[in-house]
């Protein structure tokens, strides 16, 4: 839940407590005031009103009945005819009248004039055995004055005459003398205030929080994360305030400036130590090759002296002058192709040699029969089984030598694994999508478990004594991760290492 959120459900929680105090506490004061008021004032009030008006009544409902020989509609007719009912002062007192004439068989109402009639809304009061009920009450208290639907007061009673025992009245009493003030309406409408006043004050805080203090948290929140994402552009524009929000506005943009100094300054360095590392990194392939050729010299001069042996011999056979012209021409043969071989092993040192780095196109088939021809004479001479297999004629993106690079080594680390007792190694090629790979494997010990995560680390080696310069393999991943290819470590199904290496495929296959 954001942070506006909560101070809002805070604010209106603690206003909604203190509304439901205010609440119950004005409508027990508003119902207190009114119950008094009823009880003190307007009770008395109608009792007073209804004897005035029940005397003016009763005089004249006596004597027409005593003058009236008639009963039933007869009465009803008289009863509304009575001239009382326009007297002003009457009028001023009355709103509506019925006159009751209740026996133990039936109850029986007449109507006043018709402006005095009740109302239909108010028809419950009549119901019979409720009015014998109000004048039989009324009989013994008095004028009984009560509520009726519509909230204005009506007076049950009995008149007071002999004459007119069984004679009562329903009379509701003209508001402007029986005062509709409610004490309770003032209190209520301090409840009124209050809530519309406390949503006001709602409104405002929430406005103030907002400015002063939700919006700066949120502009914080957003420089904060352009400063982690490296943009330090974009101070805070709260740093004139004088509070805490300001306080850490300046602080902030006081980091923001420092942070921006500190990167400029540390890309400089940055770029002048990769700059170095790279210079390093080409000086350790440089020794690296060195190294490896260093540890072929001796193969490499080794398949030299057996072609230069035949030739020297050759040579000093076809000097003589009485040599059969046959035997000079084979010894001719025989010194052409023992020179075509020395070439073609000086052609293949020439080609590992270092040079400015191109990436193109480039087959992969003569790569691997080069690093392998690199290193036949070791291959011959420990009895080392080489199984090529895969797809052909697949062509790669790099730099021949580099990649060439990569190879002899993975071949040189394997032939030293096995250390001179025999065995085997297997190279497979695949494409795979939009890369070729290339896994070298062989029968060797294999790495311990332990040692797996530093194998392409640099000056990191498990060979023992001199035999490693622990350069290999960091090399190996600096050129194919450096092409935008991998090299990763996989299980050897002849027991021993197996290294994957993945590059990006030529658009088409060499064919072959």
């Amino acid at each position: 839940m954001s942070l506006s959120r909560k101070i809002t459900l805070m604010f209106v929680l603690m206003s909604a407590g203190m509304l439901l105090l205010v609440v119950v506490n004005v409508n027990e004061q508003a119902e207190r005031a009114r119950r008094s008021f009823e009880d003190e004032v307007l009770i008395p009030t109608s009792r007073v009103l209804a004897r005035t008006i029940r005397g003016t009544v009763e005089k004249a409902l006596a004597r027409l009945l005593e003058e009236s020989r008639g009963q039933g509609a007869a009465i009803a007719v008289d009863i509304g005819d009575l001239g009382i009912w326009d007297e002003a002062e009457l009028r001023a007192l009355l709103d509506k009248a019925v006159i009751v004439h209740s026996s133990p068989t039936d109850t029986a109402l007449y109507n006043p004039r018709p402006a005095l009639i009740f109302e239909r809304d108010t028809t419950e009061v009549f119901d019979k055995p409720r009015l014998r009920s109000l004048l039989a009450e009324a009989k013994r208290q008095g004028p009984l004055p009560f509520r009726d639907s519509t909230g204005r007061w009506v007076v049950c009673g009995r008149f007071r005459s002999q004459a007119l025992s069984e004679w009562g009245f329903l009379f509701r009493l003209s508001p402007q003398h029986l005062t509709a003030y409610d004490p309770s309406v003032p209190v209520r409408s301090i409840l009124v205030i209050l809530l519309v006043g406390m949503g006001t004050m709602l409104l405002v805080f929430l406005w103030i929080v907002e400015r002063s203090l939700l919006l700066p948290l949120v502009d914080t929140e957003k420089a904060a994360l352009r400063v982690s994402a490296g943009d330090y552009d974009h101070p805070l524009p709260y740093g004139e305030r004088h509070d805490e929000i300001g306080s850490i506005a300046r602080a902030l943009n006081l980091m923001m400036k420092d942070l921006a100094r500190y990167r400029g300054h540390m890309e400089g360095l940055v770029a002048e130590a990769n700059a170095k590392f790279r210079a390093a990194e080409k000086h350790l392939v440089l020794t690296q090759r060195l190294a490896a050729m260093g540890r072929i010299a001796a193969g490499i001069a080794h398949e030299i002296n057996n072609p230069l042996g035949g030739v020297i011999n050759a040579v000093r056979r076809i000097s003589q002058p009485d040599l059969d012209p046959s035997r000079r021409e084979k010894y001719a043969r025989v010194i052409e192709e023992g020179l075509e071989r020395i070439r073609a092993i000086v052609q293949r040192v020439l080609d590992t040699t270092p040079r400015k780095t191109v990436v193109q196109e480039v087959a992969l088939d003569p790569i691997l029969d080069q690093s392998l021809g690199l290193v036949q004479h070791r291959l011959t001479k420990e009895g080392v089984e080489v199984d090529l297999q895969g797809t052909s004629g697949l062509s790669v993106l790099g730099d021949p030598r580099e990649l060439g690079q990569v190879f002899l080594n993975l071949l040189i680390n394997a032939l030293d694994a096995m250390d001179g007792a025999g065995g085997k190694i297997a190279i497979r090629r695949e494409l795979r999508t939009d890369r070729v790979a290339v896994t070298v494997v062989d029968s060797g010990p294999g790495i311990p478990e332990e040692d797996r995560d530093q194998v392409f680390d640099l000056f990191f080696t498990t060979k023992p004594g001199q035999k490693g310069s622990g350069l290999g393999l960091g090399i190996v991943h600096n050129i194919v991760t450096g092409h935008g290819g991998r090299v990763s470590l996989v299980p050897s199904p002849l027991g021993g290492a197996g290294f994957l290496v993945e590059l990006p495929a030529a658009r088409e296959p060499f064919p072959d």
